[in-house]
């Protein structure tokens, strides 16, 4: 979670995020730009000024979302938050395979009758537990 830098938390906590927020407000021109306006704007005006905070939240919400995913405790409500940190990259211009990890945060959220094995709706499990 921490590099030798600090640059997550620490003192030197907000640098990568800002690095970050300052390429997607690069992308921001053009004729076809990759970030839309209004998030533009609340990179500039909210999470730009308050990048140490939002390197803690980064942080320490990825690693919460995914203990929680790997012991399987709230696993809805931590792939709901992996899906709003993967729409967060998305919205800011970053193609990788955010896509494909939306799209499966997004099954594991929407799965109703989480019973111990996470599948995406409309599929049937292999074994059923009664």
């Amino acid at each position: 979670m921490t590099t030798p830098a600090g640059v997550w938390v620490g003192e030197k906590a907000g640098a990568a995020v800002s690095g970050f927020l300052t390429g997607a407000l690069a992308k921001t021109g053009g004729d076809h730009p990759d970030v839309s306006g209004w998030y533009a704007w609340f990179l500039q005006h909210v999470a730009l000024p308050n990048a140490a905070a939002f390197s803690y939240l980064v942080a320490y919400g990825e690693v919460l979302v995914g203990v929680a995913l790997i012991v399987g405790l709230f696993t809805g409500i931590a792939a709901f938050f992996g899906g709003v940190m993967n729409a967060s990259y998305l919205v800011a211009g970053t193609i990788s395979t955010n896509p494909l990890l939306f799209i499966l945060a997004t099954c594991l959220a929407l799965d109703s009758s989480l019973h111990g094995a996470p599948r995406c709706p409309r599929l049937k499990p292999a074994v059923t537990l009664r």
